[in-house]
């Protein structure tokens, strides 16, 4: 039989290659959400300066069975005063945020509605690892209060779940009552095909060209 060219025979590999890239790195709005949820109270992140506190708050979440490149988060607020808002990724150190791991870019002065925090782009959620969101302010006088609710039930799309919420009013990190900050990680994000996948489409598309040139 006449030869195949071996353009062609590239191009079926590359084809071939970025079909399996497009099927694991479909985007996945929404992985982990609870906005629908009736809303029950909020909590506050304040910065009255050094005699009254710097109130800060926390809400855990943990991945599922895969991992996913983290890209925004959004938080519902029920009441704004400030310009300094800041939320931030943190590593979980005995169910308490441990060290600050991104920090989203957002509204220092949200709207009283839903608001969006982009994650940088380089950051990805290893699979069963629980994280922290922890809101707070730097500047003096700055008063937020972030939306909770009672209702402990979520929506998720890969077996995440939603973990408790903490307060830190300058004494250490404690539970908020049997409350939840009202969130979602809509982390859309993509899934990270994990390295043995892509080396196994890459003999594949290997072996494609052996046999095409073969022929």
């Amino acid at each position: 039989m006449k030869n195949t060219p071996l353009k062609y025979s590239i191009g079926a590999a590359i084809a071939l290659l970025t079909a399996f890239s497009a099927s694991s790195n479909a985007a996945t709005p929404s992985i982990l959400d609870n906005i629908g949820n009736d809303p029950a109270g909020s909590s506050m992140v304040a910065n009255f300066g050094g005699g009254e506190g710097i109130f800060t708050a926390a809400q855990g979440f943990t991945t599922g069975s895969n991992s996913y490149t983290l890209t925004s988060v959004s938080l519902l607020f029920n009441s704004v005063s400030g310009i300094d808002f800041q939320l931030g990724l943190y590593s979980n150190d005995g169910n308490t945020p441990g060290s600050q791991l991104a920090l989203f870019a957002g509204p220092g002065s949200p709207e009283v509605a839903l608001n969006i925090y982009a994650a940088p782009s380089n950051i990805t959620l290893d699979p069963l690892t629980q994280y922290w969101l922890v809101a707070s302010t730097a500047t003096m006088d700055d008063m937020f209060f972030v939306t909770m609710t009672d209702d402990l039930s979520y929506v998720t799309t890969d077996g995440w779940s939603m973990n408790s919420a903490l307060g830190n009013f300058g004494g250490g990190w404690m539970p908020q009552d049997s409350t939840v900050i009202q969130f979602s990680v809509n982390v859309t994000g993509q899934t990270v095909p994990e390295p043995s996948s892509v080396a196994l489409a890459g003999l594949g598309g290997l072996a494609i060209l052996f046999y095409r040139r073969q022929k």
